[in-house]
């Protein structure tokens, strides 16, 4: 697979591992660089009166982890100046990987809150939570504008729990399928093929000093 885009990602190593195939062609040029702190503030907010936990999905290609946060919790930070200021976060896991060959999101890779429905179904005495289909159990709010778009992911917690190859076989799988193996020709500057292949425009092209 080829990824056309000047921001890298932990997963990107693999195409040269496994080869760029220049007829699945990842086009991810408008990613967002993700910190931690700002997949925290998109997805974990001031735990509500009846509930302490929060969910979020990462779609990649056909495939959707739904990411669950519990123990929800008030921490204090510093900013810059010293002064304090309130975040919420919790415990993060990976609840559920739906294999569905479904696909919701506008680009190949987004990140998007939702709202989890769990059945509940009685089980050696006792009450179980049952995770259905991906359509039945996740519901988005369409209209928070909270969605995020091809993002990068390396500086989030993800990378700790996501292998790599799984994010770089979806996505090669999904464009392949996409474009039905055809070679996809897209339009970049110069300076743009120059970044997508590790140069910098500010020192990769200095002029030579004259003696």
């Amino acid at each position: 697979m080829l990824i056309v885009d000047k921001n890298k990602d932990y997963y990107d190593y693999l195409s040269k591992v496994y080869g760029v195939d220049k007829l699945v062609t990842f086009d991810r040029r408008g990613s967002i660089n993700l910190t931690q702190e700002d997949l925290r503030n998109a997805v974990v907010k001031e735990p509500g009166w009846f509930s302490k936990t929060r969910y979020f999905v990462l779609e990649v290609g056909a495939i959707q982890f739904l990411f669950k946060i519990t123990n929800i919790k008030k921490i204090q930070e510093r900013d810059y100046i010293k002064n304090l200021f309130d975040i919420y976060d919790g415990d993060w896991e990976l609840m559920k990987t739906f294999c569905e060959n479904y696909h919701f999101g506008k680009k190949e890779i987004t990140i998007a809150p939702c709202y989890v429905k769990e059945l509940y179904i009685a089980k050696k005495h006792k009450m179980e939570a049952v995770i259905t289909t991906f359509k039945e159990t996740c519901l988005f709010d369409r209209h928070s504008g909270r969605e995020i778009e091809l993002p990068i992911l390396k500086n989030t917690i993800i990378t700790r729990i996501i292998d790599p190859f799984v994010i770089w076989k979806e996505l090669s799988n999904y464009i392949s399928s996409k474009n039905n193996d055809k070679d996809i020709d897209i339009k970049m500057t110069d300076e743009e093929r120059a970044i997508n292949h590790g140069f910098d425009k500010k020192y990769s092209f200095r002029h030579p000093i004259k003696i």
